[in-house]
């Protein structure tokens, strides 16, 4: 008798199963349970681009700008936001709008200074041959043009009140009859000397 109840009793045993946890069951429609679904979540979101506006990333973006990098490569930084969200910020936020154009000014008269130094650098203007003779180095000099040449034109779009090929000054005399005073000045016609000037007065207020 004890013998056939413990057959049973151990038969019972077996056919039971050790529950799920709840946050492994699914619901009878097939969808995940809510805890699921939001440690799913939560894994999706971590290390992800940054989409909303916070004054630390704000901060950091304009620092990148203003030590010369462009927007789209700083955009390509996994830690900043993508074009898409750059521009949504510069659109809805008028300070992030003032931050940026600050960085811009900034990163122009370093863009201005790296002229100076390309136009000074003359270390590698000359070569000497095979035969100890001393020949200018034409690919270093047209590079260096390009390169300045380049940064020109960068600084004429960027800024083009201060770095333009046209400057105009007005000089306020008479209230009714102001006096205006037009300088034309073409900045990729300048010489390095001409331009260097140029740079220095704009930058410095003197020459």
């Amino acid at each position: 008798m004890k013998s056939e109840k413990s057959a049973k009793s151990k038969k019972a045993s077996q056919g039971k199963r050790t529950p799920e946890p709840k946050s492994k069951l699914r619901s009878n429609s097939g969808q995940e349970s809510p805890n699921v679904a939001e440690a799913e979540k939560e894994v999706k979101n971590l290390g992800g681009r940054p989409s909303e506006f916070t004054q630390e990333k704000a901060a950091e973006f304009c620092k990148r700008v203003s030590q010369g990098r462009m927007v789209r490569d700083v955009c390509n930084d996994p830690d900043m936001p993508t074009s898409a969200t750059f521009y949504k910020w510069l659109e809805g936020n008028e300070q992030f709008l003032k931050q940026y154009t600050r960085a811009k000014e900034i990163q122009a008269d370093a863009m201005a200074a790296d002229i100076l130094r390309i136009s000074d650098t003359a270390d590698a203007d000359n070569v000497c041959d095979e035969y100890g003779n001393i020949k200018p180095n034409h690919e270093w000099i047209a590079r260096s043009k390009l390169r300045v040449d380049a940064r020109k034109w960068l600084l004429s779009k960027m800024l083009p009140k201060k770095y333009g090929d046209k400057v105009e000054q007005t000089v306020i005399g008479d209230p009714e009859k102001p006096v205006h005073h037009k300088v034309d000045v073409d900045v990729k016609a300048m010489t390095p000397e001409q331009l260097k000037d140029f740079i220095r007065s704009e930058t410095h207020g003197q020459k």
